[in-house]
Order: C-alpha cells, then structure tokens, then sequence
C-alpha cells in the first residue's frame, strides 16, 4: 500500500487502524499538502443501501466548517477500493495524552470547551456523532482540538427494517473494545449512552453522555464504565453509577463534578439538552479555575459570578422546582417503581395433574426461564425479574401472593404439557394490581430438541415484554449443554426438584436425577453445576461435611465440562463461605460478578462473605452496589437494612426498611425487621405494632419469635412463652428460635424446669452447624449463651474466647460477651465488654433491659456503660440473640 497512489492521493505511511478501515498519511499532488487517507474495508461498505447512507452521511459532514471539526475533502473510489480523504492532524489523540492518574482540570476545560463548541456546531445541523471517545479526538502541539470521524459511525447502524414479524433492536458485541467495532449497533461500548445500549434511537443527548465519559476519563485517568468483559461494560452503563469525582481527583478540579454527573444521567432528559449551553458552563468553569490559578483575589469575584449567573437561572423558576420537589419527595416516600418498569414474577406452571415428575419438569423449565430472563437485566433496565429463588410458597403459585412478597408488578404464568412426541408450553402475562390479562403466547416442541426447548419458550415471553434478545444469551444458554434430549429432561426434572430446598426428600430426588443426567451425557456441564447445587444443599439440610465435599468436586468437573461458568463460582462461593473458608468466598463470589455483573447470590453472597471476614466497609459498599444495581427491588434494601442492623447501625436501617416497604409494603418481613429495629432503639409501642402488623400479614417462625423476644424484654416473660412456642412449632431447626425460648421458659416460673431442656436442644442444633462451618462467630457466641445459661462455664468460656477471636469489633458479639462473662462470674470483663459493644453501636435499652444483667446494673463501675451511650448521637442503635 505504501507509495501506491489513490487518484492523486499517493500513500506515504500508515497511521492507525479502526473499525471501519485503515488510515494512511499521504499526499495530495494536486493541491500539494499533507492528507489522511482512510480506506474503508470491503465489509464494510458492501451493502449497497448501507454504503448510500453512508456517503450522504459523510456528505453532510464534509459541510461542517469548524475549526475543532475535522475537515472531509473527498470521497471516492480507486482500483475497486472506497476511501475518504481527510485534514491530516499533526499531533495527538486524547487517548494518548491522558495520563493515567488523569490531566489537570485547567488541560481539561481547555480541550472539552473546544469538544463542546464543535459537537454544538454539529447538532446545530442535525449531524450527531455517535462515536465519540478520546481516540477519536486529536489535539495539535499548539493544543488545537480536531473532532473525527462525524457521521462515520451511521455505517455500523444496520439498516432500519420496514417488514418482517421482529424489528426488535439488538446489540452485537464484538472484538476489540478499544475501536469502533463493525457490526455493533452504535458506537464503542465504553462510551455508549445507556439508549444506545440498549439499541434505542438516539438523539443528540447520547452524544452528551459519551461526551461525560470523556471529561471523567480525561480528569481520572480511566472510564467511569468498566467490566471484566464487554457484558459487564454494558451492565455497567445500564445500572451503576461511576465513582464521584471527589473521591478520585484534587480539589481543584471537583467544580466539575456536577457538570460530569449530570452529563452521564441515565436518562436522556436529566442531562443537558444542548452542547451550547454545556459549553456556556464549561466556558464559566474555565474562567473561575483559570483565575485562581494566576489571580487570587479576582479569581474569587468570578467565582461568586459564575455562582450568581447559576442562582439567577434558577430563581425564574422557583415556584415550579418546589413544586417539583414536594412531588419527589412524595415519590421518595412511597418508593414505588417508576410507571415505565415493570417487575415481573415468574410463576410455576401447571402440569394438568401429570404427576411429581411431570411437575418437576414443568419446574425446572419455568427455573430455566426465570434464569435466562433475569440474565437479560444486563442490557437492559425497563423491565426487571424476580431472582427465580426468591419467591417460596404462595408467592411461587398466585400473582397476588407474588406481589405482596416482591412488589411484582405483573407475573408470568401458564402450564406444561409433555406427551410421547411433543412438549406444549403456555404462558399468560398478568398486571398484578387488578389481575388483568395483558397478553398470552403458546409454544409446542419436539420432546427430543434440548436445545430449542431451552431457549424457545425465553425467546417468546421477551418478545412479549418488549425485551430485546441479547446476543449473550444463546452463549449463556449454549454454555455446558446437551444435545441428548433424555439427559436434559432428567437435568429440569432435577431442576425442579431443587426448588423445594427444604425437603430432604426432594433434595435426594434432585441429587438422583442430576447423577442419571450425567449418565446419559457425561459432558453436561449444566447438569454436573446442578449437582454442585444439589450436594450443597444437602450439605446444609444433613450439616453432614461429606456432601460439601461432593458440591466442590462437581463444581470442578462443571467447569470441565464448560458449565456457564458464573454459577458455579457462586456455587464454590457458597461452599467456601458455609465452610469457614472466607477469602476463598470472597474470591470465587468476586470472579462470578466479573462473568456477570447482574447475579443476584454472588451480589449477597459477597457482601456476607466480607461481612463475615470483618471487612465491613467493603460489606456495606457491596450492599449499597446491588441496592444501586437493583434500586426497584425491595430485596436489595432489605438485605442492607439486616446488615445495618447486625452491624448495630439501627437509624440506617429504619432508612433502609423504609425504602424496602415502600417497594413492596405487603411483604411481611420488612415490618417485622422494622419492628425489631425500634426495639432497639426503645420505641417499643411502635415496635409492637410493626410486628403485629408482620404477623397479621404473614404468621412466620421469625415474627413470633420477635414478638415474643419484644415481650421478653419488657419483663412480660409469660406472654412471651407462647410467642416462643409457636416460633419452635414452625421452625423447628433453628438453634436461635430454641435459645429464645429457653430464655422464656427461664424467666417464668410456670416453664422454669423446661429451660434447660430447651437451651440443649439449642445447643444440640447449633453443633451440626458448627461442624460445617466452624468460623461463624455469632453463632459461637450464642452457643456460649447456651453453655452459660446451664451452668457449664468452661465450655462457655472456651466458646466465648473462640467467638471474641473469630469476631472480634461485631455489636452483638460483645454484647453476648458481656452476658457470659457476667453469668460465670467476671463482672469486670462483663463491663468491659457491654462498654465495647454500646460504644460499636448495639442497644443500650437491651444492656437496661436484660435480667440476666440485673445485678450488673447495680454496680457503681454501670455508669461507664451508659456514658459510653451518652457519647453517640442521640437515637443510636441495639441487637438480640
């Protein structure tokens, strides 16, 4: 190619390589002067229609005359190829000049008011980029700016469909990010806008937000979106926020944090509307930091001017922003979804009375659904899915159950029929409020087609939605299957079976079927990841060690098998975490939200994991992420108002569980969690009704037992007896719920001869849990409860040392600590500890209420406790057993 000659364009040398082509410098002999030559692959100029559009694209951007806009001189054809010759820039692009910890913000201001000024130039005559990013800017030793490539991106925009049964818009992602990347439907991933994310129109406003993830880069040193992959980027795009600016760069340059947030406002018209009034901001900006830079005491005059000229164009519209305002908080108050969202449930199908195993099969394929519409959250953020294992009982079955326990706005229902030669599939779309029917789809397979039976019935139902099939998701439906149909029907039947966790029976019928799967096709790697799942979950029915151990190595042989491989990693997640072994958790439950940033268990279960490590900070910051991720979902709120609450930080909480009720205000567990909070925070009559108001919902093992623990803790031990009793009838398991009754039938004398029965059963239970994971502090904590409560201290002791060891900064803990140190005698080590655990948070009113600590509290040495209470803000926070 070199020294070729293109009409009278001779090549000189190469300078680059983009999406679309090469480019060349070379020289016009014509008019004598340097050009850039790009020469366009044949790919991508071979559909005729495509290359129309393209030339008069390009057409219409040879006509912006701007001094920061690339000039286009000519396009042509020569030897059969297609090129466009260019303005050659001596220089720079932005990529190359931003250094990693990011340019100084005077650099900044300089090149992003001469970005501003040529993108307003642009869309002034209907031209918008599409592309933008700082490889497509170039910058001359004299600091000129030369925006490239306007209208060139219209190319990879495939052609608008006129006919045909599907327009849906799609997003085809492709090797590298780095470029602009034939065949994706706008733009390169890391800057696109979240519209063209998701293949909607664009309008000017998407190049706005490019335009934020510019200035971000330019003032950091790296993207405000990033991932482990080109999936996660996107995910990123559609659901996170970047980092604030203040966290990342010096205080000279944090004014343009509020420009930069509200360029990357995920919608459209929270941004600015126009590149000419940005620019008017950036322009102002640039005055205020160029003078404080030379002249001090000016610089503060224009500061305060820049200031006034904001104020003044908000006060025009005072009366109608406090407006605004009452409505939002309004809307805040309530916490509901966005009118635009829907939150769908997906519900069990019927089976027609086709017996256990039909039934399983039809559970295992409503499973796979579930799972496969929840993964398209990724790319897209106007319809949401309840995760497929949060919804038990009732809420599985019946839309109305379904949206008090989620907040579902509509539910997905239908049934299953499977006959020798064919699998019959129905679904029925329903508005959850008033039960309307909006839309239905039917769907008959061959019995024996794996695959279509996989990703037909999914395919369809977003259809009906509305939901744009992404390209990942026949990658993640391909990943580890089967072409052998009885192998896969043994896999859903396995499926099925696991959705029943708690029955031990269903869990053996779920580990038979995954093992009879794998017999028939060894290489299933779906099928081995289900049987990790299934000996995990036998693991923690049987807390025999034996079956974690299977979990692990079938996880290793699904990964083998070339299992999607983020499951599996939540799966090792899981195991890790269930055996004590927290960095290794926290590893695998990291590496499973690089494959996929949206899986609701490794989101949980990494911020318990941290939570359990002692890494508190990065637990809440997990948290406070999935909330982001998923901020229509009550889920998310609640699991931050139950770590708030462990953590002793009860004013959080009430927040938090505001916020979850507010989504989903029939769902009984955030009242009764509500109602423990203002336990501790010693608003007892508004505890008591939160937790009434939980039971007359839903009459749970939890409820009961937080009732009766409300009671217990206002000296009414005999009305808490029942309370307690009824907890055990319904959970019978739970080594807490056996401690807390044994404490009530302790402190009555009708029940006192029980106690010691019920705090063995306690610590009966809590053992089989300890001989699988023997590192849960808490849990040692309350065994050494236990062991104190019936006079057995050294075991007591022992349990306590290895709890403070394991735990050594949790509220609870130290609280636990206190007691036990108080019941075998060590009154100074007691207050020690009770001072400890009310300075970390937990409730004073438990510390004044406990009788266990009666004694305790008539001790002059007492008074530090309740200073050390004196010493937090006021309102502070408290814990239980």
């Amino acid at each position: 190619m070199i020294g070729e000659t293109f009409g009278h364009y001779r090549i000189e040398s190469k300078l680059g390589e983009g999406g679309m082509g090469v480019v060349y410098k070379a020289h016009d002999t014509h008019l004598d002067r340097p050009v850039a030559i790009k020469v366009l692959a044949p790919e991508a100029v071979a559909d005729p229609d495509r290359k129309r559009r393209f030339v008069q694209e390009a057409r219409t951007a040879s006509g912006l005359n701007h001094p920061n806009i690339l000039h286009i001189y000519d396009i042509d054809q020569s030897q059969g190829v297609d090129f466009i010759a260019m303005e050659f820039v001596p220089g720079k692009n932005l990529a190359q000049l931003i250094p990693p910890a990011g340019l100084p913000p005077a650099d900044v201001l300089k090149y992003a008011v001469q970005i501003a000024d040529a993108l307003a130039r642009a869309h002034a005559a209907g031209i918008i980029h599409r592309d933008l990013k700082p490889a497509n800017v170039m910058v001359t030793g004299e600091g000129l700016v030369k925006v490239l490539d306007f209208g060139l991106a219209k190319l990879t925009e495939p052609e608008p469909e006129t006919s045909g049964t599907d327009s849906t818009p799609t997003v085809t992602i492709r090797e590298p990010v780095a470029r602009t990347e034939e065949g994706a439907i706008l733009g390169t991933i890391a800057y696109m806008s979240p519209e063209q994310a998701e293949g909607r129109p664009v309008d000017a406003r998407s190049d706005i937000f490019s335009f934020g993830s510019m200035l971000y880069e330019m003032l950091t040193g790296h993207r405000p979106f990033r991932g482990g992959s080109k999936l996660a980027t996107l995910s990123a795009i559609l659901n996170q926020e970047p980092a604030p600016l203040s966290e990342l760069v010096p205080a000279s340059a944090t004014e343009l944090d509020a420009i930069v947030t509200r360029c990357l406002r995920k919608e459209p018209e929270r941004r600015f509307q126009h590149f000419a009034d940005l620019k008017v901001e950036l322009e102002e900006l640039r005055e205020v930091i160029r003078d404080a830079s030379g002249r001090r005491r000016e610089s503060g005059v224009r500061r305060s001017r820049w200031v006034r000229r904001r104020r003044r164009r908000l006060v025009g519209t005072g009366v109608a922003l406090a407006a605004v305002a009452a409505l939002a908080v309004l809307v805040l108050t309530l916490f509901r979804q966005s009118p635009s969202e829907k939150l769908v449930a997906v519900l069990a199908f019927d089976n027609g009375g086709a017996g256990p195993e039909a039934q399983a099969f039809s559970d295992g394929l409503v499973w796979t659904l579930a799972r496969t519409l929840s993964s398209f959250e990724q790319v897209q953020r106007h319809v949401r899915f309840v995760p497929p294992g949060d919804l038990r009982g009732d809420a599985a079955r019946q839309y109305t159950a379904a949206r008090m326990s989620s907040g579902a706005t509509h539910t997905l229902r239908g049934n299953v029929r499977r006959d020798p030669k064919t699998v019959s599939w129905a679904a029925v779309l329903v508005e959850t409020r008033e039960g309307h029917e909006l839309d239905r789809v039917e769907l008959t397979l061959p019995r024996g087609d794996a695959a279509r039976l996989e990703t037909e019935p999914a395919r369809q139902v977003a259809k009906m939605l509305g939901v744009s099939w992404p390209a990942s998701a026949g990658k993640l439906l391909a990943s580890g299957n089967t072409k052998v149909g009885k192998a896969q029907e043994y896999c859903l039947e396995a499926r099925g079976y696991l959705q029943r966790p708690g029955s031990i029976d269903s869990v053996d019928r779920a580990v038979s079927r995954f093992q009879e799967a794998i017999e028939q096709d060894p290489s299933y790697g779906q099928a081995h990841s289900g049987l990790a799942e299934a000996c995990w979950a036998k693991s923690g029915l049987t807390k025999d060690p034996q079956w974690a151990e299977k979990a692990r190595q079938s996880c290793a042989r699904a990964l083998d098998a070339g299992a999607a491989p983020a499951p599996v990693r939540v799966t090792l997640g899981k195991i890790h975490a269930g055996t004590g072994r927290l960095p290794e958790a926290i590893s695998e439950f990291q590496r499973a939200l690089e494959l996929d940033p949206m899986i609701p268990e490794a989101r949980t279960g990494l911020a318990a994991a941290l939570t359990a490590a002692g890494r508190i900070d990065e637990a809440e910051a997990a948290h406070k992420e999935y909330a982001r991720l998923r901020p229509s979902y009550h889920s998310t709120h609640a699991q931050l108002a139950a770590f708030y609450v462990h953590q002793g930080r009860y004013q959080d909480a009430e927040r938090a569980l505001m916020r979850a009720i507010g989504l989903a205000p029939e769902n009984h567990w955030g009242y009764g969690v509500l109602g423990g909070v203002y336990h501790y925070l010693g608003r007892f009559e508004e505890a008591e009704a939160a937790m009434k108001k939980s039971l007359a919902i839903k009459p749970t093992a939890a409820a009961f037992s937080n009732l009766g623990t409300l009671y217990f803790f206002q000296g009414r031990y005999s009305d808490s007896v029942p309370l307690m009793e009824k907890a055990a009838e319904l959970e019978p398991g739970s080594y807490v719920i056996w401690g807390n009754l044994a404490d009530a039938y302790q402190w009555t004398s009708d029940h006192r001869a029980s106690a010691a029965g019920a705090y063995r059963k306690a610590i009966e239970l809590a053992e089989k849990q300890l001989a699988l994971n023997p590192n849960n502090g808490d849990l040692r904590a309350s065994q050494a409860l236990n062991y104190a409560q019936i006079d057995e201290p050294v075991k007591a002791l022992a349990e306590i040392a290895q709890a403070r060891r394991l735990a050594p900064m949790q509220p609870k803990v130290l609280f636990k600590s206190g007691v036990v140190y108080e019941l075998t005698g060590r009154r100074g080590r007691a207050l020690d500890a009770l001072e400890r655990a009310v300075e970390s948070g937990y409730s004073v009113e438990e510390v004044r209420r406990a009788p266990t600590l009666s004694a305790l509290r008539k001790d002059p040495l007492y008074a530090r406790i309740e200073q050390a209470a004196a010493r937090r803000p006021p309102l502070a926070r408290g814990g239980s057993r």
